[in-house]
């Protein structure tokens, strides 16, 4: 999630000499997250594609270093060269900020500053899922339709079988509006906070609903700093999304999205 928060960003902190401060545009190094960009027009076949089309992120953040913490003030002062950090209880990633000086002739930077950002997972709702599958569709293609239940609900899913895999997990946005828009409470938990729908494709099958919220930037000293809330929404579900939506029956755009990992 955090590694897909730094290539959404659309401007950051370049850094400072002794006089300025000034800023560098961001690069976008993630698939098209909701089509807007080809101007209403998505690829007219394939609303799944298992490799293509996944999160830029998503296998590469298997193999980021993480450091270990167990608050923000003693991860501040971690001379440690990483950027990402992780602690268990509560359940959390923090993305420290990098610094850059392009006056600084001596090569001391970049350097972090302190600034950092935090996505959280809240306690998650567990789901036993039904040994009986239904085949089904969603749009045009082959999908599986998984019964899901507990002691107090009980519900369908489909589940493209693109998007499904022995022994890997199927990451699942449900929401038919763009994250910026959703307001399905299945989606939404709060203005930077969306439901994770995962579903682990284990000799026991389970799906799990989890509340991820993505914070506001701390020590933030100018506008550029801060991460808006409908990027935060992203973020939060972003190892979930392909880059496309498809037309339902109404002719509105659902842009639902699956995606799996294999080693998930």
């Amino acid at each position: 999630m955090l590694s897909a928060l730094i290539s959404l960003y659309v401007t950051v902190d370049d850094g400072h000499d002794y006089n300025s401060i000034y800023l560098r545009a961001g690069n976008s190094r993630v698939s098209k997250l909701d089509c807007l960009y080809h101007h209403f027009k998505c690829p007219p076949s394939g609303i799944v594609t298992r490799h293509a089309l996944a999160h830029a992120y998503g296998d590469m953040t298997w193999e980021t270093i993480l450091g270990d913490y167990d608050n923000i003030p003693n991860l501040l002062q971690n001379k440690t060269d990483l950027q990402v950090w992780h602690r268990r209880d509560p359940k959390e990633f923090t993305h420290r900020f990098n610094e850059y000086n392009k006056n600084d002739t001596q090569k001391a930077y970049p350097h972090f500053t302190n600034r950092s950002i935090t996505a959280a997972s809240g306690k998650c709702v567990e789901y036993d899922v039904d040994k009986e599958v239904e085949s089904s569709k969603v749009g045009e293609i082959s999908a599986s339709k998984f019964k899901y239940r507990n002691q107090t609900f009980s519900d369908t899913i489909k589940i493209p079988e693109l998007a499904l895999g022995n022994e890997g997990t199927t990451y699942i946005y449900r929401g038919k509006a763009p994250t910026g828009a959703a307001s399905d409470p299945r989606v939404v938990c709060g203005d930077r906070c969306m439901y994770m729908w995962v579903f682990r494709n284990k000799r026991n099958p389970k799906i799990y609903q989890c509340p991820i919220t993505v914070g506001n930037v701390r020590n933030a000293e100018h506008l550029e700093h801060n991460v808006p809330d409908g990027v935060a929404r992203l973020v939060a579900v972003s190892i979930a999304l392909q880059g496309q939506f498809r037309w339902n029956s109404k002719k509105d755009r659902d842009f639902e999205q699956f995606q799996w990992y294999a080693n998930g």
